[in-house]
């Protein structure tokens, strides 16, 4: 109440005091009314049921309007018999009003004398009541009727459609009634359930759908490609060659299977054809040039930008527990991806080689002649579809390529691999113990950062092991594709209901796929459980007699999973500057990269003495060797670049930059060739590409005899040039060389020369053939 009528000891009382007092709640209930409830036209009640073939009635309720409340106290019937149409329908609206009619007139003796006492009797109203009025607004016949037009201040609570039978259809108008407290209250709950379930996961959808985007970009044409490419790759081996060949052979300088590399002639590079070798290289680690730099944290050997713990996913109603020994003991065999990779290429030697496109045919090993460092050893794994250990690049039901992404362009070839996670660099782990699992289902792109477990109760001594894996297509946790792996210390866990918070090496979860936490231990803990119907994205597993059960769905495990919530959306990190002597005119990175399709990595250098930052992708403003100017020391940094919720990450441990520059001069010795029968005339083309006539130089000879050490020239050369779809220009050079004795084995050698090394050229292919 806004207001109050004060009354004193001995005054005397107006009539008007005590309708003040009523005038003064009913202000302060009618200002409620319309700041909390509803200020609109609405109903509550009012319900129209048919009671009859022509007549409906109209139940008690409640009209609203402009904060003041009318009440409907008495059922009421209407009997609809004489307003039926002859022909077609009408529609009959159900309207409300208010009103505050003076009512409950009443006799009262009024004093006309108070010293006589003389009186006389008046009939007066004894109540103003706000009194919802009903009444009914009826269309014209029509086939097909609208409801009638009424006027601003009715409310229209329903329509009743009438045919010439009777009443046929009533129907609230649900729009205009009041929603009810305890509804909207229900309605909340159920809301804050799912604003904490689904709200993490919806604040990430700018990121997914970005990712999204880059995906379906970049899958385009590829299965048609792929087919293609394959086809066209047995075709090509047999180009220009005569059918009278007595053999043919073909090498696309994809691997150096078929360079002899250990003669000691050989001064030659081979990375998607043959090119100048490196006469100057130097190679080291991505290293921060400042290790308190605030804008990323190290973790690991992995470089992320910093970010912050969020809880990303919780399922803890507690619904009992579970003896973690109580299942089968054993030893669990594990093996744990690792990062994949990106390659980054930039510099005047990488010129486009057309020969590229047949890493598609699945003949040559890309991920090994790509990826690997430092002689390490590449595993070969057996292709899901195709289940042939020899096929290096995975292929789909459509035969296309997968898994990998690669672009060329002039001076900047760049390399990476899509799955986070791969499996030709591997960790094994050996565990023994009780496992249990719970697989779930990965929404967005996240950062794991750390997982929740809830332990009822402990035993005194005894580590646990934690892991996440993927889990295979048959729904199961597949322990061969483990991608974090952890050992909790009896020493960091608590006793529920307090939560045991596993940290672990960041890890990332891809959108669309399902993943299992796994707990194994030697030690008899007990684990907290969730009802079955809680969760309802996963599955609880536990190991009898050495395999996984099927999933008991009446329970589920007890957890939490944190992800990393990063502070900004870019960041720049500048790492130790490149240095080597004589000048940089090629840069090289290979490192441990997980880039989703939402974020970016890139890197750019600075030449001393320029103030000026390049992209290495910026194709448009290429800098090394510009104008003749060979940089002996450049600055390096990357640039990462996403949103908050998902950043890519770069690892320094382990990681190669490799700068050099590229010699002037390239001999090349092919392996030995060995003929079905013997020949005098034998013919080799090879294809230079990035040619210029100016500055460039190349040869072909053939080596026979013993030890072949005889060196013989070509008899006639014939050069048809032409200019590639990149621009490039090009020359297809053919070689005869007509021998004066026989031979059944030969080495092709292949030498040619720069007049610069900021200009290069490489040879795509060779193919020759005997007569």
């Amino acid at each position: 109440m806004e207001n109050k009528v004060i009354f004193y000891e001995g005054m005397d009382v107006d009539p008007s005091d005590h309708n003040t007092l009523q005038q003064f709640a009913q202000e302060g209930l009618d200002h409620v009314v319309a700041d909390v409830v509803t200020a609109n036209q609405r109903f509550a009640g009012l319900t129209i049921s048919k009671t009859s073939a022509t007549a409906v009635q109209i139940a008690p309720g409640r009209l609203y309007s402009g904060g003041k409340r009318y009440a409907f106290a008495t059922a009421m019937s209407q009997d609809f018999l004489t307003s039926l149409p002859l022909a077609g329908k009408k529609i009959v609206s159900v309207v409300a009003w208010g009103s505050e009619p003076d009512t409950g007139v009443t006799p009262r003796e009024f004093l006309l004398n108070e010293e006589t006492g003389a009186s006389e009797p008046r009939a007066v109203a004894m109540r103003k009541s706000r009194i919802c009025n009903i009444q009914f607004a009826q269309s014209q016949d029509a086939p097909d009727p609208t409801p009638p037009i009424i006027d601003a201040g009715y409310t229209r609570v329903a329509n009743i459609t009438l045919s010439t039978t009777g009443v046929e259809k009533i129907v609230m108008i649900v729009e205009n009634q009041v929603e009810n407290l305890d509804a909207i209250g229900d309605r909340t709950d159920a809301l804050e359930v799912f604003e904490a379930e689904a709200g993490p996961k919806i604040s990430t959808l700018s990121t997914d759908l970005a990712n999204l985007a880059n995906k379906l970009k970049a899958s385009a044409d590829q299965a048609l490609l792929g087919r293609m490419l394959q086809r066209l790759a047995v075709l090509e081996f047999k180009d220009q060659i005569p059918a009278s060949a007595v053999d043919s052979f073909a090498d696309y300088f994809l691997s150096p299977d078929f360079t002899d590399t250990a003669n000691p002639l050989s001064h030659t590079k081979i990375e998607e054809g043959l090119r100048f070798p490196d006469y100057n290289a130097n190679v080291s680690q991505l290293q921060i040039f400042d290790p308190l730099n605030p804008k990323v944290m190290i973790k690991g050997g992995l470089m992320f930008p910093a970010y912050d713990r969020e809880l990303w996913l919780g399922n803890t109603n507690y619904g009992g527990e579970a003896q973690i020994a109580g299942y089968s003991y054993q030893t669990f065999q594990m093996v744990q991806k690792t990062m994949s990779r990106q390659r980054v290429r930039y510099g005047n030697e990488f010129t486009v080689c057309t020969n590229s496109t047949f890493w598609n045919t699945g003949t040559y090993d890309y991920f090994a002649q790509t990826f690997q460092r430092n002689g390490e050893t590449f595993e070969a794994v057996t292709d899901g579809f195709w289940g042939d250990a020899a096929q290096n690049i995975n292929f789909d039901a459509a035969g296309n390529a997968f898994n990998h992404q690669n672009m060329r362009l002039r001076q900047i070839f760049v390399d990476t691999v899509q799955e986070p996670y791969w499996d030709k660099v591997t960790i094994d782990h050996t565990v023994s113990g009780a496992q249990i699992a719970e697989s779930f289902m990965q929404g967005q792109d996240i950062w794991l950062d750390a997982i929740g477990l809830f332990f009822t109760r402990l035993a005194d001594a005894g580590s646990v092991t934690v892991s996440i894996c993927e889990v295979s297509k048959f729904g199961l946790p597949n322990l061969q594709s483990v991608v974090s792996h952890t050992t909790l210390e009896r020493s960091s866990m608590v006793a529920y209901p307090a939560e045991t918070v596993v940290p672990i090496q960041p890890v990332f979860l891809a959108a669309g796929k399902r993943y299992a936490i796994l707990v194994t231990t030697a030690a008899n803990h007990w684990v907290a459980m969730t009802p079955g119907e809680d969760f309802t994205s996963g599955t609880f597993f536990y190991v009898l007699d050495g395999a996984y059960a099927q999933g008991d769905g009446t329970r589920d495990l007890m957890f939490k999973l944190y992800r990393a919530k990063f502070r900004q959306n870019r960041v720049v990190v500048e790492f130790n500057s490149l240095s080597l002597a004589g000048g940089i005119l090629s840069v090289d990175i290979n490192a441990d990269v997980i880039q989703p399709g939402s974020t970016q990595l890139t890197y750019e250098i600075q030449p001393a003495n320029t103030g000026v930052w390049y992209n290495l992708i910026d194709v448009d403003n290429y800098v090394l060797g510009k104008g003749g100017s060979v940089p002996v020391t450049c600055g390096f940094r990357a640039v990462l670049a996403g949103s908050v919720d998902m950043m890519p990450v770069v690892a320094l441990s382990g990681s190669q930059v490799k700068i050099s520059r590229p010699d002037t001069t390239r001999t090349a010795i092919a392996k030995v060739r060995t003929l079905p029968a013997a020949s005098t005339s034998i013919h080799v083309i090879e294809r230079y590409e990035g040619w210029d006539g100016t500055k460039h130089a190349a040869n072909c000879q053939l080596r026979t005899g013993a030890g072949y050490n005889t060196v013989t020239d070509a008899a006639a050369k014939v050069d048809v040039a032409g200019t590639d779809e990149l621009g490039q220009a090009f020359i297809e050079r053919t070689y005869v060389f007509n021998l004066g004795s026989a031979v059944t084995t030969y080495q092709v050698q292949h030498t040619a020369t720069t007049a610069t090394p900021n200009v290069c050229f490489h040879v795509a292919w060779r193919k020759d053939w005997s007569l």
